[in-house]
């Protein structure tokens, strides 16, 4: 049968036999026969022996159903593998994923070439192969769905004919190479070296300002910078030449982005000067400054963390004469300044992510793609996590584990460029807990929820789960988060919690609303998903 690796037993002698035999009967119960002494007992021995034999057997027989049963339940992921080998492995082919969201299945599995790294545990796994895994289960995609030629992964592998039940599952095979054996993949990962790390070292809230004071020390800061520049108009003056620079450079570049070494990508610079209504931010601060007063009503606080777009980071990395102060987009900071005086606590990442520019590979993925990859995801966590550290929360990891693995995307995404299409062309971070496993995607008895947009689930929609804004948040601070993320929604954020009811903030101190920073520059009064509507969250229960 296909994946079957039976070895052939040659003859045995007698008495070989007699002691195997006996090892087994103890091991499952029964009593070690007595060695016999002459050729009458030897074969009396070896009648009950052979009765024995066969009842193991029938027993086993009779187990081999639940085995393969067990085996299915590990395979998909509703029990962690049990111990076993690991084998290295490199995607070689893969299948097609059909869509979750129109298949007429929820459980869908894809079949992939594989090549084995190295050397198998015992042998077992020939050199090439074909690999089974869980495209998506629930219509939640899994890593086998994201899988790329090149990919390196690890897994314990196990003969397809011994997974019983998930044979009859839907599946996703467009490998032409029947001639080989194929495999499950037991507890699927991306290949990994794992560090270990102590969680948020034990200081006491005293330590850290409070909400209020690290506010006033916010727009102290923001007040200042406007006052160097005069009025937000003639900052803007200021700006426009170097705007200009920038855009005749695109142009002279056909239209193209700017990139460096294949890391920092400028794409226009639109993205430093967002067109406004004539309202603007009356929409976005009126909503945020409900959202703040009904949480502060439940004891909760409320911290806005936007992700600006990562023009405002590269910016000065294209420029031969940059301003002193890296600013370069005047509204931006006018929204910074019209939430800090309103009250609200605003995190302003820019400066640590221009920081971070050479620490990391990316800070931003490259292209057209905005989204923050592993740089600015590990800081963003790390600025938000001293945050927290002003209320002593109940913590969830005492030590974790992690490690860097390689990524792309899937072929086809219009926003990256061609080298994003292999797997090995992006950095990320996973973060593991105390076991080595993979972060819940959110944890319900948190006092910490984070409403989000993808922003926050990358590089989760590229298929490396638990390196996400939220994983590295619980890394620094210790806290696994609620999660609330809604792609595109953060205009009806207070729609969204509303409709979450009350049992998504029952037992919350904190509320992050961590979004991609151009929302917060739009308002669409014609579109629902682009109004910033207020709404009536849910009240106390009795």
């Amino acid at each position: 049968m296909r994946g079957s690796h039976a070895k052939h037993r040659g003859p045995r002698t007698q008495s070989v036999w007699i002691g195997l035999l006996s090892i087994a009967a103890a091991s499952c119960g029964g009593d070690a026969p007595r060695l016999p002494t002459n050729s009458g007992e030897s074969s009396a021995a070896v009648a009950r022996l052979s009765e024995r034999v066969r009842d193991l057997e029938a027993a086993l027989a009779r187990a081999e159903p639940r085995a393969a049963k067990m085996r299915c339940l590990e395979f998909l992921g509703f029990h962690p593998p049990m111990p076993g080998d690991v084998t290295t492995v490199e995607i070689v082919a893969t299948s097609p994923t059909p869509d979750p969201k129109t298949s007429q299945y929820a459980d869908c599995i894809v079949v992939h070439h594989a090549k084995r790294v190295g050397v198998s545990p015992g042998d077992a796994v020939p050199d090439e192969f074909l690999l089974a895994g869980v495209a998506f289960r629930g219509r939640q995609r899994l890593l086998a769905s994201f899988l790329l030629p090149g990919d390196r992964v690890e897994a314990i592998l196990a003969p397809w004919s011994a997974m019983g039940p998930a044979d009859a599952l839907q599946r996703s095979d467009t490998i032409d190479r029947v001639e080989l054996p194929m495999f499950a993949a037991l507890g699927l990962h991306r290949e990994r070296e794992l560090t270990r790390h102590d969680v948020a070292t034990e200081r006491t809230a005293l330590e850290w300002p409070t909400q209020r004071q690290s506010i006033a020390q916010s727009l102290r800061e923001h007040q200042a910078r406007l006052a160097r520049h005069g009025t937000w108009k003639s900052w803007q003056r200021q700006l426009r030449p170097i705007h200009s620079r920038l855009g005749k450079r695109i142009e002279d570049n056909g239209g193209a982005p700017l990139t460096l070494d294949d890391r920092i990508t400028f794409r226009h610079p639109k993205f430093l000067a967002p067109r406004t209504r004539q309202d603007w931010p009356a929409p976005q601060v009126r909503v945020l400054s409900s959202l703040r007063d009904q949480l502060g009503s439940m004891g909760i606080e409320l911290i806005v963390v936007p992700f600006p777009e990562k023009e405002h980071v590269v910016c000065e990395r294209f420029l031969e004469a940059p301003p002193t102060d890296s600013a370069f987009g005047a509204q931006r900071e006018r929204l910074l300044l019209h939430l800090l005086e309103a009250g609200i606590e605003v995190v302003d990442l820019r400066p640590a992510l221009v920081r971070a520019l050479d620490e990391f590979e990316h800070v931003y993925y490259d292209g057209q793609d905005g989204h923050p990859a592993d740089g600015a995801v590990q800081v963003s966590a790390a600025v938000v996590a001293e945050r927290l550290g002003r209320y002593g929360l109940k913590r969830h990891l005492r030590t974790a584990f992690t490690a860097e693995v390689r990524h792309g995307v899937a072929a086809g995404t219009g926003k990256f460029p061609p080298r994003a299409f292999r797997g090995d062309a992006y950095a990320a971070t996973v973060v593991l807990d105390g076991d080595r496993r993979e972060l819940p995607r959110s944890e319900p008895s948190s006092e910490v929820l984070v409403f989000g947009d993808s922003f926050i689930g990358v590089p989760g929609s590229y298929g490396v789960l638990s390196a996400d804004f939220c994983a590295h948040l619980a890394l620094r601070s210790g806290v696994i988060p609620r999660r609330l993320q809604v792609e595109g929604g953060a205009p009806q954020l207070m729609v969204h919690l509303a409709r979450a009811g009350r049992e998504l903030t029952e037992g919350c101190r904190v509320c992050i609303v961590a979004i991609r920073e151009s929302y917060l520059y739009s308002h669409t009064p014609d579109d629902p998903t682009g109004r910033w509507d207020v709404r009536e969250l849910p009240s106390k229960r009795d």
